[in-house]
């Protein structure tokens, strides 16, 4: 899973709030009557920091809300619909998908790192999909908070679905620290495996059932390249020439292992977060 930074995205966040707020609204107004106490409480105030909530906050709300207002976990309920309406039909839905991914320029999924999101299909339509951290069926009033849009692919959107990483205490990527996610088990040269972190949300997404099953041969590569002695010394002569020439250390390793070394650029190639923690779990 990579990382993302809350200051780095505060600008669009502002930028997106202002361009959404008033639909949020309008259909405020328009549902005033099925509202019932809830409409005094969504005053523009409160819409304005809602939209701009960070996840803590997102966390804190949702155990506000589900021990003072239970009423809007009942699908049925009138409250809950207006909700839905307001923050989803009239909120999420109306968001230009496209502009929203060219704002964040995140080239791939943030979930997975294995798909590319930034390509339109045939159609003209964006490959990627936007995930809600905290799932918009679940927590309607989060449907279009810009820190709970998380941009992914289709398949980890998919498997994740309703899941509820509010229950689960899931940790969201604008929240996480820099770690290791991949170990790496060697037995022999023969049978080299990824191992995950634990993780509630990365499992729930089988990330180390796909890697160990269609991405094996990245560990593979690695390892016949910079661990077993007949290639690394190899390797290590070559980084030293790179560097004799002036050429500074994230140039050279991305030339080596084919990805990005800092955390900010890991988006920008997939299984860039894999290679990393590949290459200091072989100590490179």
């Amino acid at each position: 899973m990579l990382i993302l930074k809350i200051d780095d995205y505060r600008i669009k966040a502002l930028e997106f709030k202002d361009t959404y707020k008033q639909n949020i609204l309008d259909a405020r107004d328009e549902k005033q009557e099925e509202l019932g106490i809830f409409y005094e409480l969504l005053s523009n105030n409160f819409i304005d920091k809602l939209l701009l909530y960070t996840p803590k906050q997102q966390y804190k709300l949702i155990s506000i809300i589900s021990k003072k207002y239970p009423i809007l976990e009942d699908r049925n309920s009138e409250e809950y619909k207006a909700f839905r309406y307001i923050f989803i039909e009239k909120g999420y839905e109306q968001i230009d998908k496209k502009e929203f991914y060219n704002q964040l320029d995140i080239k791939s999924c943030v979930y997975c790192n294995r798909n590319y999101i930034f390509n339109l299909n045939e159609n003209g339509h964006i490959k990627g999909q936007i995930d809600h951290f905290y799932d918009k069926a679940s927590y309607p009033y989060l449907a279009i908070s810009f820190y709970n849009l998380i941009p992914s692919c289709a398949g980890c959107n998919k498997v994740k679905g309703s899941y509820n990483t509010y229950e689960n205490s899931s940790v969201s990527p604008y929240m996480r620290e820099e770690s290791k996610i991949f170990d790496v088990e060697i037995d022999s040269i023969y049978n080299l495996k990824y191992k995950i972190q634990d993780d509630d949300l990365l499992k729930k997404l089988f990330i180390e059932e796909i890697y160990n099953d269609g991405h094996k041969d990245i560990l593979n590569d690695m390892y016949n390249k910079f661990y077993q002695e007949e290639t690394k010394e190899h390797f290590e002569l070559l980084k030293r020439e790179f560097q004799n020439l002036g050429i500074v250390d994230s140039e050279i390793y991305r030339y080596l292992t084919c990805g990005y070394f800092d955390k900010e650029d890991f988006h920008k190639r997939t299984f860039s977060k894999l290679i990393k923690d590949i290459t200091q779990e072989l100590g490179i």
